[in-house]
């Protein structure tokens, strides 16, 4: 019974070394496997690996922003050139509209007109021309003539019609008007029925232009 007994107790003592030698084998395994990768501990390859992304970060963002910056700048640079295509298509346009309008108005200076600019440049004296004045049919024509170039010349003033179409059509007949109006002292006795000067602009064209004749 002893000996049973001695016997039964040595058999779990084996059991229990066998079961301790198990265990801190598994625990030896799991340290091994968990505590190396690539023949170098776990906890130094992961610090390596956070060296190197730390080191190559601002690098990346160094690209990044760089990479930005230079596709900013192309997209101004096209949206400058598409802007300056835009402008000048528009100038030239604009410039084509102003060359025909000034065409088209330099048209409305009809036959009549010429012909009574002809004749103002050859009349004769002022005395007889303060008579036609009184005449309210030809004062009519002759005032109607005077705002047709006073038209010309604020429309030349304020860049809606081309100084340079106008001046190659009508530079003879606006200097041969003025001249005509200023011998036959049209400008004076107008200013002393309403006060003021008539005309204003286009006396100051007709002076310009026959100065810039005069130069040539």
């Amino acid at each position: 019974m002893a000996k049973n007994k001695k016997k039964k107790t040595e058999n779990k003592s084996k059991i229990q070394c066998y079961e301790r030698n198990t265990d801190a084998d598994t625990v030896n395994n799991r340290q091994v496997f968990s505590g190396y990768i690539d023949n170098q501990p776990l906890s130094v390859s992961i610090v390596s690996k956070n060296l190197f992304f730390d080191k190559i970060k601002p690098i990346i963002e160094l690209v990044v922003i760089v990479a930005g910056l230079v596709i900013g700048i192309w997209q101004l640079n096209y949206l400058g050139r598409q802007v300056k295509a835009q402008s000048s298509q528009i100038e030239q346009q604009n410039l084509w509209n102003k060359n025909d309008v000034t065409i088209q108005y330099t048209k409305e200076y009809t036959e009549e007109m010429k012909m009574l600019t002809h004749s103002l440049k050859l009349f004769p004296d002022t005395t007889n021309f303060e008579h036609i004045l009184k005449d309210d049919n030809q004062r009519n024509k002759i005032k109607n003539l005077v705002a047709y170039f006073q038209i010309l010349a604020v429309g030349i003033e304020e860049k809606y019609f081309s100084e340079k179409i106008a001046k190659q059509i009508l530079v003879p007949e606006t200097i041969n008007l003025y001249d005509a109006l200023v011998r036959l002292k049209y400008f004076e006795i107008r200013k002393k029925e309403q006060g003021d000067d008539v005309a204003y602009d286009f006396q100051q064209l007709a002076k310009k232009w026959e100065q810039e004749e005069n130069t040539r």
